[in-house]
């Protein structure tokens, strides 16, 4: 018992290093002023350098390094730059938080291991290797699913974004404005994250000259978005041609607001099903909970 409690201690004394480690510190404006004034010396370098420094060095070479081949690989970078762009998060981010949960992944495992063995129980070495490369695994792949579903969650968004754009659209059209006028007009009005990049992508295209649905287009890519995608090419039409397409943007709003909806009854048809089996659990537990008294009387008077 002795054995067990040294080591638990042990071990979270040893984690708590590990996080006074990594955590920054505040550094007094005195000391940063002097680091201005002078360039200190390599003992002085050494000297301030610790656990912290060769800890974070590796990380911060992995996570580079990381970084650089996902930018390097056509493959990877096409399938991140929507989810990062939806998601607000750069590759560093992502690469750094896949770094980190690969080793502690790897290391926790092996640690866990170690209190074991010390508190007497024999374990064959091969279960904490197995049981480690699954670890990294998984603290490798939970960031990147993270990353996916904060990215779907803001392209739902999105798309609800964009059909209220389009509403204001039709609205500014059918007010007599042309449409370069309704576009920057509705990304003024809008106030949700969308209407903003649509707003800084129009005045991007205006200042260089560009038509507005070249950059509703490039828009719509990056993010994933094919309702944008969609939108530019219905205003290309207008745009090039001349055509009427109040009908059209109006119908598209009318579209997205069904398919949303439809979405919508999907999903909490789909969360009454996944609760339908914890309440038929419950109501037999609670048959058990009434009828035991009654089967312990019958039980014991037999």
């Amino acid at each position: 018992m002795t054995t067990v409690v040294m080591s638990a201690l042990g071990v979270a004394a040893g984690l708590v290093g590990l996080f006074c480690a990594l955590r920054r510190r505040a550094v007094p404006l005195s000391r940063a002023l002097a680091r201005l004034d002078r360039r200190p010396t390599g003992d002085e370098e050494a000297a301030e350098a610790g656990p912290r420094t060769a800890i974070r060095r590796p990380v911060r070479y992995l996570t580079a390094r990381l970084a650089t081949a996902v930018a390097e690989n056509e493959f990877a970078r096409s399938r991140m730059e929507p989810l990062l762009e939806m998601a607000g998060s750069t590759a560093l981010e992502v690469s750094g938080q896949i770094v980190l949960g690969a080793l502690i992944g790897l290391v926790l495992p092996g640690l866990a291991w170690l209190v074991v063995t010390t508190a007497g129980v024999a374990l064959p070495f091969v279960v904490p290797v197995w049981v480690s490369l699954v670890g990294g695994a998984a603290g490798a792949v939970l960031p990147v699913r993270s990353l996916r579903r904060r990215a779907h969650s803001a392209r739902v968004a999105a798309r609800r974004g964009v059909g209220g754009f389009l509403n204001l659209v039709a609205l500014s059209l059918a007010g007599g404005m042309g449409i370069e006028g309704a576009l920057h007009s509705s990304a003024r009005i809008g106030v949700d994250d969308v209407s903003r990049r649509i707003g800084v992508a129009l005045a991007t295209a205006q200042d260089a000259g560009e038509p507005p649905w070249d950059a509703l287009d490039r828009l719509g890519r990056r993010m994933g978005v094919n309702e944008l995608t969609e939108l530019a090419a219905t205003v290309g039409l207008a745009g090039g041609v001349g055509a009427r397409v109040r009908s059209t943007i109006e119908a598209k709003a009318r579209s997205i607001r069904q398919h949303e909806l439809a979405r919508e009854e999907s999903e909490a048809n789909a969360l009454t099903e996944r609760l339908f089996l914890p309440g038929i659990l419950l109501l037999i537990g609670f048959l058990i909970f009434m009828a035991y008294p009654a089967v312990a009387r019958i039980s014991s008077g037999l």
